[in-house]
């Protein structure tokens, strides 16, 4: 089995006026089957600066960390099965990602929609997130 991204809640510190403030936080992590262990992802950036820093709710936080989540699976999934259009992300990682795997993964959500697995609000939501997802990414300068 390999390692799996993860929703984390933890408590946040932040300071503001000199004084020490916990608060409740989403972050991505990455889970090792072996151990059990969960290290935290850089990409817990983008739920940071895109929903938490901008006032939106725990729940906000969590709903956009899952969409990202599991896409991030999904493309892990597609590599180990050795998909041609994904397997040269296992050397370049992340910074590799197109937006041919974003349109697989909504078209596969999609697909699921049209046979009533999911709603195609559902599938609108996903999209929407991995949209802003792709778009930190361009601006963090992470992909091209």
């Amino acid at each position: 089995m390999s390692k799996k991204f993860v929703v984390r809640e933890f408590q946040a510190i932040e300071y503001v006026n000199g004084k020490t403030y916990f608060v409740p936080a989403i972050g991505i992590g990455i889970k090792n089957p072996q151990s059990g262990n969960i290290i935290p992802s850089p990409l817990s950036n983008f739920v940071k600066r895109e929903y938490r820093q901008r006032g939106k709710s725990i729940s906000s936080q969590r709903n956009c960390a899952y969409a990202v989540t599991r896409f991030l699976n999904f493309v892990h999934n597609h590599i180990n099965e050795g998909d041609s259009d994904f397997i040269h992300l296992k050397t370049e990682g992340i910074k590799g990602l197109k937006l041919i795997h974003g349109s697989t993964y909504i078209t596969s959500l999609s697909l699921k929609a049209r046979n009533e697995e999911l709603s195609a609000n559902y599938v609108n939501d996903q999209m929407n997130y991995l949209i802003r997802f792709y778009f930190w990414l361009k601006q963090q300068h992470i992909i091209e």
